[in-house]
């Protein structure tokens, strides 16, 4: 049996089209999945974006009002791999933890006392952490 060079050229052709095609799958897949969490992501980023406006004036964003897209934080941790899970909970967390000591203590100007410890501002470090989380979240 003799091969000649067409009869390479159509294997290699034939070899050349079934491999596009499970690319173009496989790329389709990626793209999916990626669209996915840009919209999952996308009103997580806006509350985000509104907080960080609010410690700007050195007001308090309600983490837990109806309009934080907590259903969506839920979904996203699901999609997120393990290691960026691990730093999503971690920054997170910081982040709920630094708005009750917010709450807790918002501005001396606000609530004066007297047996009041000396105030620590803390909105600009929420601001920075709200900015980490939307780097976690950015859009792909």
């Amino acid at each position: 049996m003799e091969f000649t060079v067409s009869d390479f050229g159509t294997i290699v052709s034939i070899v050349a089209i079934i491999a596009s095609y499970f690319s173009g799958v496989r790329a389709g897949k990626v793209n999916e999945k990626r669209k996915e969490f840009n919209v999952l992501a996308e009103p997580v980023l806006i509350a985000l974006e509104e907080h960080c406006e609010l410690f700007n004036v050195k007001a308090l964003p309600h983490m837990y009002d109806p309009y934080f897209p907590n259903k969506e934080m839920a979904s996203i941790r699901r999609r997120v791999s393990e290691r960026g899970l691990r730093k999503l909970d971690e920054t997170f967390n910081r982040y709920l933890a630094l708005l009750a000591e917010i709450k807790k203590d918002p501005s001396p100007d606000m609530f004066p006392r007297k047996d009041q410890p000396e105030w620590i501002d803390r909105y600009q470090e929420a601001f920075v952490i709200a900015k980490e989380l939307m780097k976690i979240f950015k859009l792909r």
